[in-house]
């Protein structure tokens, strides 16, 4: 099976004593109390925290599919517990409220004008997009209120990128090679300021609004560009932070604290940063660079675990360690294209371009026997060919007995493995994921659908209501994943299964 840990180490892993959480929320319109499996006496998590959710014997289903025509969603912003905003490739941004299914507003783009980039500040519902024909409209939604408005409508350049600074302030970079500071109330320029290398594009940009830093990384760059406004009237100084690769540029700026980000480089050196400048830690991923080129989705969880994707497998590294405390060679047959944490980083779920999506917890059936089996508790299991199917797994198993009060105390001995595999249900491939909340995610697939997932128990009569409501929106009628397994898991640790993945393809890398 997996890496063995020793004692010490698996405690390291994980957090004992956590509360659990109550994942289920008042207004919460997808599944209901009584059909939700919960436990009071999950402890381990992916990550090692102070706090906890009871997802450990929850199912991840779809919850809904939501289908515009025949476009093609191609981005997803998530706005709130309820809506979101999608845009399409026949140029129509949306307005939905994914809880019941509903398009709130429709908003069609002029012939030929695409969105080149946009920018959505919450604390005022705003959504700001840039135009192919050079202009800067904002979207703005109160209840059942919108309105757009245009910023700017000069053609002479075009905003190539949108971010957030703060409450009051957003920055835009156009190809005419200069920064501009827009004031979010008045919706107008505070000033500009050029870029040292207008040639280049922007390819990330984070701000740090206690310090009022802007750090920059252009594309095909080795080093990064800090910006430091020293008054009110952004006046501004800048230096170069070059972590001096070697033959590599910069491939990821990541944000990880009010005061510290880190930078990945192209030969598998992880660098963190003071805002400052200095490098405060130098990790190298790899021993080789025959990876690089399959290192495809990065993501920093609370500001220390950092999550590698490569290719068919992760990591994840602790960056005050600089522990690899994780790491699979073979988490899928096809590349892994997105990692999203749910929970808080209690569990993560790994999605390949095909679609297929997996749910990886701290359990390890391996160690969870064998701790059994020490303690001197009996129990029974056995392979089913539905899990087989399910999970496309050769040895699955999940036990039908055990006394969980008897075992609690060894969970913090207790690793990982994937416990469930969910089968593509739409057709095309996935080309974007994102998580709208915490416990809910949505994938963007090339057929024009967007899946909404969420850990528990599916509710169907909530998918049947929706189908009879709007006719535009289409669902999985089969409640493929309820009737497969029937109820004979419930509350138990049978809704857990899993097989032995494969370490060995990361031996040589790590």
């Amino acid at each position: 099976m997996g890496q063995k840990h020793t004692k010490q180490e698996s405690q390291n892993l994980f957090i004992e004593n956590s509360e659990p959480k109550n994942i289920i929320s008042e207004n919460d319109l997808y599944i209901s109390q009584n059909q939700f499996f919960q436990t009071q006496d999950e402890k381990s998590l992916l990550f090692p925290q102070n706090n906890s959710h009871s997802s450990f014997f929850n199912r991840i289903n779809e919850i809904q599919i939501l289908k515009v025509n025949d476009s093609m969603i191609q981005e997803i912003v998530p706005i709130d517990d309820e809506k979101m905003i999608t845009i399409t490739n026949h140029k129509e941004i949306i307005i939905w409220n994914y809880c019941l299914g509903e398009q709130l507003k429709i908003i069609e783009l002029e012939q030929d004008i695409e969105i080149i980039c946009w920018v959505y500040i919450p604390n005022q519902n705003i959504f700001i997009f840039s135009k192919s024909n050079g202009s800067l409209d904002s979207l703005s939604f109160s209840n059942d209120d919108y309105k757009i408005s245009q910023l700017k409508n000069n053609q002479s350049f075009i905003i190539q990128y949108l971010s957030l600074l703060d409450d009051s302030s957003f920055i835009s970079f156009a190809n005419d090679g200069k920064f501009y500071i827009w004031d979010i109330n008045t919706m107008t320029q505070k000033f500009s300021f050029e870029n040292p290398e207008p040639e280049k594009k922007i390819k990330k940009i984070i701000y740090f609004q206690e310090k009022e830093t802007l750090v920059v990384l252009l594309e095909n760059s080795s080093y990064l560009i800090l910006y430091h406004f020293v008054d009110e009237n952004f006046e501004k100084e800048y230096q170069k932070l070059d972590p001096k690769l070697e033959n590599s540029f910069i491939g990821w700026l990541i944000p990880v604290s009010k005061n510290s980000f880190i930078t990945v480089s192209l030969n598998g050196h992880v660098h963190l940063w003071d805002i400052s400048g200095e490098i405060l830690n130098n990790i190298q991923l790899f021993e080789n660079d025959n990876v690089l080129d399959t290192l495809n989705y990065i993501y920093c969880h609370e500001s220390r675990y950092l999550c590698v994707v490569i290719d068919k497998g992760f990591l994840i590294v602790d960056l005050q360690t600089e522990e690899k405390i994780f790491k699979i060679g073979t988490a899928h047959q096809t590349t892994i294209n997105f990692i999203i944490p749910l929970y808080d980083g209690a569990c993560i779920t790994s999605i390949t371009q095909e679609g297929y999506i997996r749910i990886w917890r701290t359990t390890d059936p391996e160690m969870f026997e064998q701790s059994i089996l020490d303690s001197k508790i009996e129990i029974k299991t056995k392979p089913t060919q539905e899990i087989q199917k399910f999970a496309d797994l050769e040895q699955s198993f999940y036990s039908q007995e055990f006394d969980f009060e008897s075992i609690k105390d060894l969970l913090p001995q207790i690793q990982r493995f994937c416990v469930e595999d969910i089968p593509p249900i739409q057709e095309g491939i996935v080309l974007n994921a994102l998580s709208l909340n915490s416990h809910i995610f949505a994938t963007c697939n090339s057929d024009g659908t967007v899946v909404l997932w969420k850990d528990g128990i599916f509710e169907h009569d909530f998918r049947t209501k929706f189908l009879e409501k709007n006719s535009q929106i289409f669902v999985n009628n089969e409640d493929e994943f309820g009737d497969e397994f029937g109820d004979e898991f419930g509350n138990e640790l049978g809704n857990e299964f899993g097989n032995e993945f494969g370490n060995d393809d990361f031996e040589s890398i790590f």
